[in-house]
């Protein structure tokens, strides 16, 4: 019988029902790992490590991450060209999403809760358009606000402040052309800008610095044209993104 090791990229919510999953059904797993600390999601293909001992022989399946010196045997992602995930459209998120991906791979159906989670990583603006079968948008509003504030220590009311202002932000922010359209431009985004854009399907190009020697640059809740345009301008470093999934980033060179 075939032994499975399935190393794990950053943990965001999806990741986290990923390793729920796995620790329920008894499937050795560990986090990558930088430094010996589990990746953050701009490190998560630069790992040299794994939280666990992976087993001598094992079918080693990678979800979301690359490790130093390792090489896997599966992988499960869909955030470069060629991950089986790649270029999805919203109609097929659960096929898309490495949540889905990963219970194809185990032969397990879906819950409810799991789609949502799904559809919320694949392509947040379009599941918040109605354009994730099985997942309505009310149910993703919802599943978004108590997952958030569980993971920010927020109380509800202060989370919505938070988007609320994040969406006055958005409004009232500067405007860059992109392939003839105007999208807002956000230097140093607040928190809850994203889940903000999503819910108004308002594009937004931002910058941030990542550290004390690294900005970095993106697109999202845009529509795959405008992915696209950015992505074929940007001249950024170690450039990510999807345009079905309607995001894209990338990091400036360092000098």
């Amino acid at each position: 019988m075939k032994t499975y090791f399935f190393v794990l990229g950053a943990p965001d919510h999806e990741m986290q029902e990923i390793a729920r999953i796995c620790e329920e059904r008894g499937l050795a797993f560990g986090f990558a790992t930088v430094g010996g600390n589990i990746v953050h999601s701009h490190e998560a293909y630069q790992a040299n490590g794994v939280t666990a001992l992976i087993p001598v022989g094992a079918h080693q399946v990678f979800v979301e991450c690359a490790v130093m010196g390792l090489r896997p045997d599966d992988i499960i992602d869909h955030h470069h060209p060629g991950d089986p995930g790649y270029g999805m459209p919203p109609e097929q998120y659960f096929e898309g999403s490495s949540l889905g991906q990963f219970l194809r791979f185990i032969g397990v159906n879906p819950t409810q809760q799991q789609l949502v989670i799904a559809a919320a990583d694949h392509c947040l603006t379009s599941a918040y358009q109605g354009r994730c079968p099985g997942v309505t948008p009310e149910e993703l509003a919802a599943w978004r606000i108590a997952s958030r504030c569980r993971a920010r220590g927020l109380t509800e009311v202060e989370l919505h402040r938070q988007i609320d202002h994040a969406s006055k932000l958005l409004e009232a922010a500067p405007r860059i052309s992109l392939a003839g359209e105007q999208v807002a431009f956000i230097e140093e985004p607040p928190t809850e800008v994203s889940e903000a854009s999503a819910r108004l399907g308002m594009p937004y190009i931002y910058v941030r610095r990542q550290d004390a020697k690294q900005l970095k640059a993106g697109i999202r809740s845009a529509p795959a044209h405008l992915v696209q345009a950015w992505m074929d301008n940007c001249g950024l470093a170690r450039l990510y993104g999807d345009p079905q999934r309607g995001f894209a980033g990338g990091y400036l060179p360092r000098h």
